[in-house]
């Protein structure tokens, strides 16, 4: 790993972060189109008020947990891998 003198991360960790960025802004951007378009048919529907009021079930709970175990995996991936770098296209590639 390369250092950089005076600074915390190496120049691996931070191709490391910024991947972790873009991954967290592509997920975010798919979820806040989805909630955009969901908003906007239950309004269109008026089933706001029993949006707010909704409880998910134990099936919901464990595809949500299942979900958000597989977006941290990713991310922790991205930061943590230091078996791969960044290549000119952008992408993580094998180094070792």
């Amino acid at each position: 790993m390369t250092r950089i003198p005076g600074k915390a991360l190496t120049i691996e960790q931070l191709d490391n972060l910024g991947l972790a960025v873009l991954e967290m802004a592509k997920e975010m951007w798919v979820m806040k189109d989805r909630q955009m378009v969901t908003e906007s048919l239950l309004k269109e529907k008026n089933l706001l008020p029993e949006l707010d009021a909704y409880q998910p079930g134990p099936e919901l709970l464990v595809r949500l947990a299942a979900e958000r175990d597989r977006f941290l995996a990713t991310l922790t991936s991205l930061l943590f891998d230091d078996t791969k770098t960044v290549g000119p296209n952008g992408r993580k590639e094998t180094s070792r």
